[in-house]
Formats: structure tokens, sequence, C-alpha cells
């Protein structure tokens, strides 16, 4: 998703584009998510409303909030030892995405134990 945003939607604003770059003679913003106007960063709460309002568009109720917070989720769910990035993703300390996110963790191990009772069940 990230290589489609930047080779397709950021180059549409001007400092996200390296041809207007190079023609203007000025430098590339180093955000990832660029201003309409300059190589500023772009606004939060713009993003925020152009998000909230295309997730609506395609019936999908979410906030920037709930994709932060799923992103966190799968990266978790995919192995325990993400703590730290996805803290760092998250902008907290691993100790506080712990006492938020454990019951993820938690799930998991009673995954686990229930698929090698299950093994163990049927002579696996």
């Amino acid at each position: 998703m990230l290589d489609w945003y930047l080779k397709s939607i950021r180059p549409l604003f001007d400092y996200g584009n390296a041809d207007f770059c190079k023609q203007k003679k000025c430098a590339m913003s180093p955000y990832l998510f660029v201003s309409e106007k300059s190589a500023a960063p772009l606004d939060g709460r713009l993003f925020y409303r152009w998000l909230t309002s295309c997730s609506h568009a395609i019936e999908l109720r979410m906030t920037p909030h709930n994709y932060r917070h799923g992103f966190a989720t799968l990266l978790l769910a995919r192995s325990w030892s993400n703590r730290g990035r996805a803290a760092a993703f998250l902008g907290c300390s691993v100790r506080v995405l712990e006492q938020y996110y454990a019951w993820i963790d938690t799930r998991q191990k009673l995954e686990d134990v229930q698929d090698l009772l299950a093994e163990a069940l049927t002579g696996q």
C-alpha cells in the first residue's frame, strides 16, 4: 500500500513530485504526507477529514485512530515480538502498548494451547 501511495498519490502534490521540484528548482518535501501548497507536512486535521470522508464514501466507517489501532493489532497478532515496532509506530512505550494490547498475546496463547491439546488428542 505504501508503494502505491508513493508512486500514485504523493506525486499529485507539487512538493511530492520530483518533476515539479526539478522544474521549479526546489527540494522535494521530506514528509510522507505533503501539504497541498508547500513542502510542509500535510495538516493533520485535513488528513483526518480526508481519510474519514473517503472511508465513509466506501461504507467503511473508520477514523485514522481506527486504522492506527488496526495496524498495531495486525502487527502484534503476527508476532508478539513486534512490540517494539508497534510501540514506535503508535508513539508510546512498550509498557503502555502491553497494557492496552495484551489481549492479543493472551488470545494467541489460548489458541496455541488449544492447538496443542487438539494435536495431543488426535495423536499428531
